[in-house]
């Protein structure tokens, strides 16, 4: 049959390179309809619009001309592709002449249909292509009637009303066409209404033709017309209302205070209704005639009176009723309310950014400059007073809005347009539709802290790229689907900055890529002001711009990040014509409008030219001429300056609203942290001179009656004052409303989700009433610390309401502002009573606010160092402990704020936040079951810091002299630079090609060098951040070092020599020979004459600089040569207070002191279990400091020759020692990429005048450090207890396996090293006579746990051995491996019994064998369970040998299981994050889904009534096996690899981390089901 073939697949006809594909196929349906005969072919070719080439060809001629060059097809018109597409398709193209009958073609752009039909058609069709529009105006919607494309007119097609407030409104006009699949989408417009004047109907005309190239070109013009009649009289009109007849709505004076919201709006109707129920009703009408005033207007008394008391009845019913309650509660997510206050500051501000034209063109380039450097930001510079924030919040407006600067072709100037292109649904996608985020840190809730900064740039940039942020463990390679891993964004400031400078890397590679826009206002507000958080290198895809008071930030900027290049904008005085527009739009809400000779004085005035001052007179202008001023002669009165003004308008409030009101609202506002709501407001004045502001008014109204009356106690009057007084009054309404309307220009009022927050606007204003009211006076009794006083004593009451330490508020606003108000105030004692008090710190942390508590803490402590009387020694102890705890657990308690009172109460038995814990929770007041941790630590910690920032191990360490910096250098190749003081990451300086391995810095602490593995040395310049010399000594070099005097650089190298140059020429002047293997550690003795170097070839050399003479550049014997160690001397450091002594470290765990001029050992300590690396001298010389491989830093005294303290706190090797020169602390880094700093005091003191050091070493600390709990330095891979509980076994990928004290965590012997790999597995016999352990050898090892002998070795495992288990009788054990074998062993003989069929175990989807990860024996004996990398669970039955079930139901292998007692329950753990519970009957009973990372292990309690998962993302979790609810939780301190459950003690369970530590928990169950607290 002659069926029609429809062809429709070529589309985006526009890109020749995307429809040459498709037309092959279309070919291929064209061919076939010819061979078959068919009646045609049917062919549809979308076209879809060239977006770039068209705006180009509009404005810019010489990139379209670069666009037509690259691809010919954007500049075609749809004829001619047409043409081209018939001729490739073999058509014949004569169709498309004009006339022709058989076959008719219709075309245009903008996604247009173009058909070809085969059927005869009448030519008499309408030119062009069928089109109609479709209008949208906020929730409105019109149609037009259908007509054709080519000159085309819609005369006064719509007319409607706008009224003054429209603002930033538009009509989007859209233009659609019909194709075979519907209507179809032509174009899209946006008509902005801003410029439109108020109170005009405006006729709508628009006219709509094809250009040359064939697009369809729209022109929209609106002329308005003016009219006088009353808007009311208007409407009733006929003629009118059918003119005026359409889909947008006509809006009365009386429909402004309707609002648009239609919840809303039931809300305010249900609302009316009851109050004309409950309102009370006046039967006796109070208000009288009382003659007339001098002006002949009548007096009513009372009249006041009846309007307090109808305020007061209609505010109660409104307060009655929850669904418009006026609460003070406000949301918990501060950062929902930085962008309401955010997108409340934008609104505002832009509105008064005109006659700006250039600057914004300047900043438009900026942001459009395709061929801009790398590295570039914008720096906009403007002094107070200079309209930057408005010109901030404008540019944010423009990119989001669609507005761009043009120049007029006809005028020159400068204007605003509106891009015909824009579209907000593909923001992000060019610089075009740029991503905006906007922060202006003047008005930031949370504060100007630097961390609240990132966080907040951090939270917005994730959001754009879909809730997620680049992990900061893994920057070098993108995820598979090329989309950013979900990530959560942390809270701690440094781990911040580096998942910022990880996402900079890698948004250039994403696809598709985001094109950011950043703007940041008042970059001056930061605290600290740094730029640390810059990244080395500004992506393509991402601007910056910063605005600032001053060009002194360009110096910051490039002493911090020198590789950024910073282009500065400065923004210069208001033009006149700047002038002007800025009054004009000022004065709009206000319904005002100026003459020229207003105008002309008001610009004329000394500070016209600041916007500040122009906005203060119209605000001025606004306000005070409704009550009777004279414009012109206000004009003339107005001060000149600024300064002036503002006194000026604060004289005219306050005589309409009272001094004492007024100050008191302005001066709370003033000192409040954020701004104060307006219920907040109403609350704090309602007793401020109410009844001498009531009086005041009421005897001038009642100049005729007894003044007397006022006094009388049964008057309302006297009633109402009293109330006042009551906790819960509030400010009427009346007072309040004349405030608030004088006082809402100078604010800013957020509209958030609740309530409006108020925050002054101008600084200056801000600074003048603080002059005016004498803030900062101390003489004055209302000043500063009065008014923090109030405040903080109203958030006390909100926070704690019965002001018994309950903390029963849920409201953050007081938690985020009382320590605040309280150090300020003055108020010490109950400021460090709240910080002490668990209640408040469980309150803020659980509300999100730990981070502001730890600015809170430090605040007060730096306080007590300047003032030592404000606080006790016993408080500045507690204040200490609370703060090291909070700073030490930021991010975990801000990600998990339940975990608050655990953490305390586990910490050591001597700190103040483990007494406050254990006072709750012994004395039953705690409701919520948490996990003890038995084996815990018996001292407090002296780790007092810990800096990240490192992305490799940390190889060295140095500090100046002024003790200023501190420089650590590391494997990512840099050298960074750490304030000393506050510990905040300052710069660093990059240059090396491989890692740096050491450092040092010359006395004078004005150069640096760094010895790198790239065989270089590099000299640096310390101020100036710049390289100053690469000296190249052969090979890699692992140590350096400057001569005391400064005359001398020393390197020693892999290729084992030392080379020695001078600081004044750097030539290598010698180069020393000796060692026989590579030189580890060398140094200049005290008076620089000497060299001391230690080697791997077990030696010591001493070396004697004056004996070099003479022997030329090569010197190949060493003065001395001292033997002692056994293993090759890894550190080596000079004692600064004897120059005879020195020690050396080295790979046999030994530390020996040595004397230089007996060349002989003095004494020798032993301590370490591993390598010795670091070496460091007190400044007193009495005491030595090492780090070793072991992940541990001791202290040994010299005079009594033992260990002081073991400082454990590294998950690594310690690679570099530093001692700080008051003795107080010294600091470690190692390859945890951890820099930490210990606290010394307590363990040695030194007597500043006899310059000795005596130790203060009680027994009991000496004794327990010997407890240490990290006693095995690898992954503890396997956990188990004995039957009877009272030992730990475990395993770890040190190659040991250890047994200690469930309780104590006192070690049975010291770990024993039985196999040469790691040990994976281990397992206590059920009688506990014996241990069991498998390892990646191959080998399972059997062993008497009494005598530490070894029984019987299991051979049999060809690949690491995975998993065992023993059956209840202990006659045998199975076993695992990654040979994919199972197999069973006797124990009494030490043989194999059998080994699964290879063909019944684990295989995968080819039939090949899968690695076996676990097994378990169930209690019946008879039956065990394996997991493997198939993701399958086998049960195997040992009599038959075989398989007798599977568990399908994990996504990844298996890594653990277990079952319960009584053998009827198993869990499973796998790679995929989750754990199940299998009913062996009943198959899958629960999935856990509560792990980010995958669940490593799992084991059931002794009872069955709880189980317990551990995760690599360190947690441990105990659930209810009843419930499936999360019964507890443990933070480990890294990856949690294995976890067991006692058979004896219920509720207690072991676990071992990646770090080597143990923890053992019990589980404490709530005494009472609700917690007391909350």
């Amino acid at each position: 049959s002659k069926s029609r073939i429809n062809v429709v697949s070529i589309a985006n006809a526009r890109k020749k390179q995307s429809w040459q594909t498709d037309i092959k196929s279309a070919l291929f349906y064209v061919n076939l309809a010819r061979k078959c005969n068919s009646g045609g072919v049917r062919v549809e070719v979308l076209f879809d619009p060239d977006s770039e080439y068209m705006d180009a060809a509009l404005n810019d001629p010489d990139r379209a001309e670069f666009l037509a060059e690259r691809d010919p097809t954007c500049k075609k018109s749809s004829k001619e592709l047409i043409e081209e597409i018939l001729m490739m398709l073999k058509l014949p193209v004569n169709s498309l002449q004009s006339g022709a009958v058989s076959k008719r073609i219709t075309y245009a752009e903008s996604k247009s249909a173009i058909k070809a039909d085969d059927e005869d058609e009448d030519s008499g069709a309408i030119v062009g292509i069928p089109l109609w529009l479709e209008l949208h105006f906020r929730n409105d919607f019109r149609k037009s009637q259908i007509k054709g494309s080519q000159k085309t007119h819609f005369n006064e097609l719509f007319r409607f009303f706008v009224k003054d407030d429209l603002g930033d409104s538009y009509i989007k006009i859209e233009v659609y066409t019909s194709t075979l699949f519907g209507k179809r989408l032509l174009g899209t417009t946006h008509l902005s209404l801003s410029n439109v004047p108020p109170h005009q109907i405006i006729p709508l005309t628009l006219s709509i033709d094809e250009n040359e190239h064939g697009l369809i070109v729209a022109q929209v013009k609106l002329t308005p017309k003016t009219f006088t009649m009353p808007l009311d009289e208007l409407k009733r009109k006929n003629n009118v209302r059918a003119k005026l007849k359409s889909s947008f709505p006509f809006l009365t004076l009386r429909d402004r205070h309707q609002t648009e919201s239609a919840v809303d709006e039931q809300k305010l109707k249900e609302l009316k209704q009851v109050l004309r129920v409950e309102a009370n009703v006046y039967l006796d009408y109070p208000c009288c005639y009382d003659g007339l005033d001098h002006l002949g207007r009548v007096i009513l008394r009372n009249l006041n009176q009846l309007g307090e008391q109808i305020a007061e009845d209609i505010f109660s019913c409104i307060r009655a009723h929850g669904n418009l309650q006026l609460s003070l509660k406000r949301p918990m997510d501060l950062l929902t309310l930085e962008r309401e206050n955010t997108g409340m500051l934008r609104s505002i501000e832009a509105v008064l950014c005109v006659g700006r034209n250039e600057l914004l063109k300047s900043v438009q380039e900026y942001v459009h400059s395709i061929q801009s450097a790398p590295n570039r930001i914008l720096l906009v510079c403007g002094s107070e007073g200079t309209g930057k924030t408005n010109l901030m919040a404008f540019v944010y407006n423009m990119y989001v809005k669609g507005i761009r600067i043009a120049r007029n072709a006809h005028t020159g100037m400068l204007e605003t347009i509106s891009l015909a292109s824009h579209n907000p649904s593909r923001r992000g996608h060019s610089w075009n539709e740029p991503e905006v985020i906007y922060l202006p840190l003047r008005l930031s809730l949370g504060g100007t802290d630097m961390r609240w900064f990132l966080f907040s740039l951090m939270t917005m940039l994730s959001e754009i790229y879909h809730g997620s942020v680049y992990p900061t463990f893994d920057s070098t390679n993108l995820p598979k689907n090329n989309a950013l891993k979900l990530f959560p964004v942390p809270g701690e400031y440094n781990n911040l900055k580096l998942d910022f400078f990880n996402l900079c890397s890698v948004m250039d590679r994403l696809s598709p890529m985001r094109f950011v826009l950043i703007v940041i206002d008042d970059i001056e507000k930061m605290d600290p002001l740094k730029f640390d958080w810059l990244p080395m290198s500004i992506p393509s895809s991402m601007r910056l711009i910063l605005a600032c008071k001053s060009d002194t930030v360009v110096q910051s900027i490039s002493s911090e990040n020198p590789a950024l290049d910073v282009v500065t904008c400065k923004v210069p005085p208001m033009s006149v014509y700047a002038r002007k527009e800025l009054l004009r739009h000022s004065l709009v809400p206000y319904k005002k409008s100026l003459s020229m000779e207003q105008v002309s004085v008001l610009i004329q005035k000394q500070d016209a030219s600041s916007p500040d001052y122009l906005f203060l007179s119209s605000t001025s202008i606004g306000n005070f001429d409704r009550i009777g001023f004279h414009i012109t002669k206000m004009i003339a009165e107005f001060e000149p300056t600024l300064t002036g003004l503002s006194h000026q308008i604060l004289e005219n409030m306050e005589v309409v609203c009272g001094r004492e009101l007024l100050k008191h609202t302005l001066c709370l506002i003033a000192t409040s942290k954020y701004g104060l709501t307006e219920s907040e407001l109403l609350v704090l004045l309602a007793d401020v001179g109410m009844f001498d502001a009531l009086k005041y008014r009421l005897t001038d109204e009642y100049s005729s009656q007894d003044k007397s009356a006022l006094l009388n106690p049964q008057t309302p009057l006297e009633k109402r004052l009293e109330r006042q007084k009551e906790p819960n009054a509030r400010l009427p309404y009346g007072l309040w409303a004349p405030v608030r309307h004088l006082l809402k220009p100078h604010v800013y009022t957020s509209e958030s989700s609740i309530e409006q927050l108020f925050a002054f606007r101008l600084q200056r204003f801000v600074r003048t009433l603080e002059l005016r009211y004498n803030l900062d006076n101390p003489e004055t009794v209302q000043g500063r610390v009065f008014f923090h006083g109030r405040l903080a004593s109203y958030f006390r009451a909100r926070a704690d309401p019965e002001l018994q330490f309950s903390w029963r508020g849920d409201d953050f606003r007081p938690v985020q502002c009382l320590v605040h108000h309280l150090v300020r105030a003055n108020d010490w004692i109950t400021t460090s009573k709240i910080l002490t008090d668990l209640g408040f710190l469980e309150l803020s942390v659980s509300l999100g606010n730990c981070y502001g508590l730890c600015s809170d803490l430090s605040h007060a402590l730096l306080e007590s160092e300047k003032n030592d009387e404000i606080f006790s020694r016993h408080r500045i102890s507690e204040l200490t402990d609370v703060n090291t705890f909070l700073n030490a657990n930021a991010d975990l308690l801000h990600t998990h704020p339940k975990l608050l009172l655990q953490m305390m109460a586990n910490e050591s038995n001597t700190s103040a936040v483990s007494r406050m814990a254990l006072n709750r929770a012994l004395n039953g007041w705690e409701g919520r079951n948490w996990l003890r941790w038995i084996n815990r630590p018996t001292l407090a910690s002296n780790n007092i810091r810990t800096l990240h920032g490192h992305k490799g191990w940390i190889r060295s360490l140095a500090l100046t002299k002024d003790r200023k910096y501190i420089v650590s250098a590391a494997d990512d190749r840099t050298a960074k630079f750490w304030i000393g003081e506050s510990g905040a990451f300052a710069h660093e300086l990059r240059g090396h090609r491989a890692s740096i391995t050491s450092v040092d810095i010359s006395s004078s602490s004005r150069f640096i060098i760094t010895a790198s593995m790239d065989s270089s040395v590099k000299l640096w310049d310390i101020e100036l951040q710049v390289e100053l010399a690469n000296l190249y000594v052969g090979s890699a070099a692992m140590s350096c070092a400057f001569s005391s005097d400064g005359k001398y650089i020393l390197a020693g190298t892999q290729n084992s020599t030392l080379h020695l140059f001078t600081t004044s020429s750097y030539e290598e002047i010698h180069v020393l020979h000796g060692h026989r293997l590579g030189v580890r550690s060398c140094v200049f003795t005290n008076d620089s004459a000497k060299i001391l170097s230690g080697g791997l070839d077990t030696v010591v050399m001493l070396w004697e600089i004056g004996k070099f003479v003479g022997k030329g550049k090569h010197v190949h014997a060493a003065s001395s040569v001292l033997k002692g160690h056994t293993q090759g001397v890894r550190a080596v450091a000079c004692n600064p207070r004897n120059p005879d002594q020195f020690v050396s470290g080295g790979d046999d765990c030994s530390i020996l002191v040595w004397s230089l001029s007996k060349k002989d050992i003095l004494r020798q300590f032993s301590g370490h279990t591993g390598s010795v690396y670091a070496l460091a001298y007190t400044p007193s010389g009495q005491y030595i400091i090492s780090g070793s491989y072991d992940s541990t830093v001791q202290v040994w005294s010299q005079n009594v020759q033992m260990s002081l303290h073991t400082f454990s706190g590294h998950s690594g090797p310690v690679f570099t020692i530093l001692a700080s020169a008051d003795e107080y602390t010294c600091i470690s880094a190692g390859a945890d990429s951890t820099i930490r700093t210990w606290d010394l005091r307590g363990l040695l003191r030194v007597d500043v005048h006899e310059k000795q050091s005596t130790i203060l070493v009680a027994t009991d600390r000496t004794a327990s450090a010997q407890s240490n709990l990290k006693s095995q330095y690898g992954c503890l891979n396997a956990i188990s207890f004995s039957s009877d509980g009272v030992w730990l076994l475990s395993g770890s990928s040190d190659n040991t396996f250890a047994i200690r004290k469930t309780e104590s965590g006192k070690l049975k012997c010291e770990p024993i090293r039985g196999h040469v790999a790691a040990v994976n597995c281990c397992q206590f016999h059920p009688e506990g006579q014996l241990v069991l352990t498998g390892s990646e050898d191959t080998f399972l090892k059997l062993w008497d746990a009494s005598t530490n002998i070894l029984i019987s070795t299991f051979q049999g495992h060809t690949k690491s051995v995975t998993g065992t288990s023993f059956f209840n009788t202990g006659l045998k054990f199975a076993s695992c491996s990654l040979d994919s074998s199972i197999r069973v062993w006797d124990v009494a003989y030490g043989r194999e019994l059998f080994t699964v069929d290879s063909n019944l175990g684990h295989k995968n989807a080819m039939g090949q064998s899968e690695c076996v990860r676990c097994c378990a024996v169930s209690p019946n004996d008879h039956t065990f369970v394996t997991g493997g990398d198939d993701n399958v669970i086998r049960i195997w039955d040992d009599r038959i040998r075989s398989s007798v079930r599977k568990f399908i139901g994990h996504r990844l292998p298996i890594t653990a299981c277990s079952f319960s007692s009584d053998g009827g329950t198993l869990i499973s753990a796998s790679l995929d994050n989750t754990a199940i519970l299998w009913d062996l009957r009943a198959s899958v009973v629960y999935t856990c889904k509560d792990h980010s990372a995958a669940v490593s292990s799992v084991a059931f309690s002794s009872s069955g009534r709880h189980f317990v998962t551990a995760s690599w993302d360190k947690f441990v979790i105990a659930y209810s096996s009843s419930t499936f609810k999360e019964v507890a939780r443990w933070p480990c301190r890294s990856a949690c690899h294995s976890v067991a459950a006692t058979s004896q003690y219920s509720g207690v369970v072991g676990c071992g981390d990646s770090t080597g530590s143990t923890y053992v928990l019990r589980t404490v169950l709530a005494p009472c089901a609700q917690w007391r607290f909350f």
